[in-house]
């Protein structure tokens, strides 16, 4: 048993039993499969929703976070690895990429063309992690398409003095790591949890969203982007990294703990956020004269920058989520905030459902599970009505409200297909779990819990 799911069992062990069993549940998932049945269908064909009634339950984010109007045709909720991967294949063959991500594996030999334009933006660490890492296999296209790649290499400044001089390679990227997964393709923006390596291709379990044809979403997020990188290292073609161009702060290497280079970085990101939340009407990325029945929000997580827009809505979805309603929340590695528990617990009267990852049970089938996020279902609706997808570390997720049924029926197919992997843990089995880890997790646990 490993001490991430022993940390879990204490975390949900601690939770489980001071709340109403009736309203809470927590599952694990295993290896079977299966869809929704005929009733389930012709269940969701029945529902409807009454004009208005979402987009004016959501209203108070628009004073929060930029939003993008669309029609739900154009959002398409991908829910297996292996069409994740044909997706981005298929729209690498456009004229201009702008793509950004964690990591990279073993793929890099697939996403170049002449005709594109390639901007990619890693983690430091992480992407320095190892002999063949995502550096190293990006290094060939820098030499030879020196006008068309451009990498960038985000440094986290809470990673400095003795910790960056002595934590070994994976042990320092808990100290802090760029997480975003955004994938930018012309106008089209495709969303997820998964890395670029073998596993999220194949048989680890993410979530992934593309919403095609919205070319102010994809300008917002290519901003984010360039302002990110603004901030970050340049990988050179010989295996060095410079400072960014018209950076005026180091990330790690002065003396004042990082707080000019955080203020620095900060106001940069904030510009692209407040230029964006500015001008609500005009931001509609939809074909003249169809209608928009889709509200699309980008969340920006960055607690280096004191930047807490993912934090700040999550917790008011919580608080707002009326009576009746049912929020689903879904982890790989889910570690709920004291705050998030103080809120469910004493402010909230929504009813929680809760998945995560079983290691042991999902061993037997060779799949691991990675998604992450939340769905939401207002009183008496079968068929959710936004979701969040991303997680809140150094993130960009979105949040996604909709009228539009056949994207609410995308988003349930999508949820049910999860759960349906799932078994229940009851107050019995988690007890004696809990009662079977080691000592010395129960003591680490306080302090490793707030770092995944």
């Amino acid at each position: 048993m490993s001490v991430v799911r022993q940390t879990m069992d204490i975390v949900f062990y601690r939770l489980i039993c001071r709340l109403n069993p009736l309203s809470f549940n927590y599952r694990f998932l295993y290896s079977t499969s299966h869809l929704a049945g005929p009733l389930v269908r012709k269940r969701m064909a029945e529902q409807r929703t009454s004009s208005g009634s979402v987009q004016e339950h959501f209203s108070w984010m628009n004073k929060l976070a930029p939003c993008f109007r669309v029609n739900g045709r154009q959002v398409e909720i991908i829910r297996d690895p292996s069409v994740f991967y044909s997706t981005l294949m298929v729209n690498c063959i456009q004229k201009a990429v702008s793509r950004e991500t964690s990591s990279i594996k073993d793929h890099s030999n697939n996403l170049c063309s002449s005709r594109l334009k390639v901007h990619i933006l890693l983690d430091c660490n992480r992407g320095s992690r190892g002999a063949r890492n995502s550096r190293s296999m990006l290094i060939p296209l820098l030499r030879d398409f020196p006008e068309q790649v451009k990498v960038s290499m985000f440094h986290s400044p809470d990673l400095r003095g003795l910790w960056k001089r002595w934590l070994p390679e994976r042990y320092n990227e808990v100290v802090g790591l760029q997480h975003m997964k955004i994938y930018i393709f012309d106008d089209n923006v495709l969303l997820s949890g998964a890395n670029l390596s073998e596993s999220y291709f194949t048989n680890r379990q993410d979530r992934y969203v593309i919403i095609r044809e919205c070319r102010p979403l994809a300008d917002f997020f290519h901003k984010l982007i360039t302002s990110v990188s603004s901030v970050s290292f340049t990988l050179k073609a010989d295996d060095t990294l410079e400072l960014a161009d018209g950076l005026k702060h180091h990330p790690y290497n002065e003396p004042d703990n990082g707080e000019a280079y955080r203020a620095e970085a900060k106001q940069k990101i904030m510009d692209v956020i407040d230029s964006s939340k500015s001008g609500f009407e005009n931001k509609i990325g939809t074909s003249s004269g169809e209608q928009t029945d889709t509200w699309i929000y980008p969340l920006i997580q960055m607690g280096p920058f004191r930047i807490t827009q993912d934090y700040d809505i999550t917790q008011r979805l919580f608080q707002k989520a009326p009576e009746k309603s049912h929020i689903k929340l879904a982890s790989g590695y889910f570690n709920l905030t004291d705050k998030y528990v103080a809120t469910i617990l004493g402010q909230s009267v929504a009813s929680f459902n809760i998945l995560t990852a079983s290691p042991e049970e999902y061993k037997q089938q060779g799949w691991t599970f990675h998604a992450k996020g939340l769905w939401l279902y207002l009183p008496h609706q079968i068929l959710p009505s936004m979701t969040l997808m991303g997680s809140p570390n150094f993130e960009a997720q979105v949040a996604i409200v909709t009228e539009n049924n056949h994207l609410r029926k995308q988003l349930h197919l999508e949820q049910h297909e999860l759960y349906s992997k799932s078994t229940s843990l009851t107050e019995t089995v988690l007890k004696r779990r809990y009662q079977q880890v080691p000592l010395w997790v129960v003591f680490v646990t306080p302090i490793i819990r707030k770092f995944f």
